[in-house]
């Protein structure tokens, strides 16, 4: 069984791994594929994706780490991953290789700020290199044969300016889009969680679901530090475009949009 939430439970194990889609044999006799682009692509992707079999998803990667792209090429020759680092427009930037891996971003680590919380939570963050990446924005990126359902971004905080230089896409297509977020200025100069959504609401979408990306502890010699509660510094923001705004998809993608909407639990708005 996978390991889902309550109310995605029943009989035989998690409905995610039973059905895909409440509509999976229509997308078996259509052939249809979600489009599942990966933008952070460290590791393999999660769940529900993980789920998938290969003739239901094509996974397209995005990861500025030479090392982490190379080893996701060999051990998924299947999927397609660019190395290369997303931004709004093509330049050539800094990326900041972090003593964490999964931490390094296109933003150098606050270290000023961040010493006011628990050292658990910035240590990890301290840069160990310095890169020259180049940069190039999706939409110059994109064959329109991968012309994405579903977008992920995690990117410790580079997430606003690959939005602004995927506008073009989600004006015409219509992805869910999850991003992280960031609540405290984690990384020096990173936009913040209301700078997301101001720019995802212009484009159409609205905000469906969030989850606590990150919840940091203030750093304090007060006794019994594990019943303090982390103060908000991340978010995980799901959007999904207006239904006033798919005019312009084709049937196959309004199915798919509508597969999704039941994946993730709006069955009511799909």
């Amino acid at each position: 069984q996978l390991d889902c939430p309550a109310d995605y439970r029943v009989k035989g194990g998690c409905r995610m791994k039973a059905n895909k889609f409440v509509f999976s044999k229509l997308f078996r006799e259509r052939r249809l594929t979600i489009n599942y682009v990966d933008i952070g692509a460290r590791g393999d992707v999660g769940l529900p994706w993980a789920s998938f079999d290969q003739s239901s998803i094509r996974v397209i990667g995005f990861e500025p780490d030479p090392i982490e792209a190379a080893a996701l090429s060999a051990k998924f020759p299947g999927r397609k991953y660019y190395q290369a680092a997303l931004w709004s427009g093509k330049s050539t930037r800094i990326f900041h290789r972090n003593r964490w891996p999964q931490t390094s971003s296109m933003y150098p680590s606050n270290r000023g700020d961040n010493e006011r919380f628990e050292r658990q939570h910035w240590e990890g963050r301290i840069e160990e290199a310095a890169i020259p990446v180049p940069c190039l924005p999706l939409d110059d990126v994109l064959d329109p044969a991968d012309a994405p359902d579903f977008i992920k971004i995690d990117t410790q905080g580079s997430e606003f300016e690959i939005l602004r230089g995927a506008a073009a896409i989600l004006r015409r297509h219509a992805p869910m889009v999850l991003a992280e977020s960031w609540c405290e200025e984690v990384y020096s100069g990173v936009p913040m969680t209301h700078d997301i959504m101001t720019f995802m609401y212009s484009l159409g979408y609205r905000l469906f679901d969030l989850n606590v990306a990150a919840a940091w502890r203030h750093a304090t010699k007060t006794a019994l530090r594990s019943t303090l509660k982390g103060r908000l510094s991340g978010l995980d923001l799901l959007f999904v475009k207006d239904h006033r705004n798919l005019a312009d998809l084709s049937q196959d993608q309004f199915l798919k949009h509508v597969g999704l909407c039941e994946l993730f639990g709006f069955r009511d708005y799909g």
